[in-house]
């Protein structure tokens, strides 16, 4: 079905059956991450610090990193990573919730997250943990026009 976004029409020609089937999917082929629907923008919006300030919006967030938690946990039955390097990249600020210990202060946890960042998975995790406040810090960005309205760039003064 790949084929049948592609821009090159043979594909679509010989298969026409099989690729009306999947017209829908267009909306997703190259659909940028900042659209709001990408998986990653969900994840900027329901994992930044403003987003977990209750047991509910955790919860959500939470439900929403489900999939790739394997990316950060480390344990034996992880997901590779390195074979699903771009697919993991966009649950980056998940790790934000392995810093929440039950408690309810994401301010702290991105602190937690970026308290040794001298070594390179020290450094990884802290850049993770950010990832949401990118707005912040660079200048060619803009947190509402990211759809970050709710952003609070004071959490994440430890990354800048």
């Amino acid at each position: 079905a790949s084929c049948c976004l592609e821009p090159d029409d043979v594909c679509k020609v010989q298969n026409p059956e099989l690729c009306s089937g999947y017209d829908a999917c267009g909306i997703l082929h190259g659909t940028p991450k900042s659209h709001p629907l990408s998986v990653e923008s969900q994840v900027l919006t329901k994992c930044n610090t403003a987003a977990l300030s209750s047991a509910k919006e955790v919860g959500e967030c939470e439900n929403l990193c489900e999939p790739a938690m394997c990316c950060f946990n480390g344990s034996s039955d992880a997901c590779d990573k390195t074979e699903h390097d771009d697919w993991c990249d966009q649950y980056a600020a998940c790790q934000t919730l392995e810093f929440m210990d039950n408690k309810m202060d994401a301010k702290a946890a991105v602190q937690d997250a970026c308290s040794d960042t001298s070594s390179p998975s020290g450094l990884e995790t802290c850049t993770n943990v950010c990832a949401p406040a990118i707005c912040c810090f660079d200048d060619t960005q803009n947190c509402i026009e990211n759809g970050m309205n709710n952003l609070r760039c004071s959490h994440y003064e430890v990354c800048g």
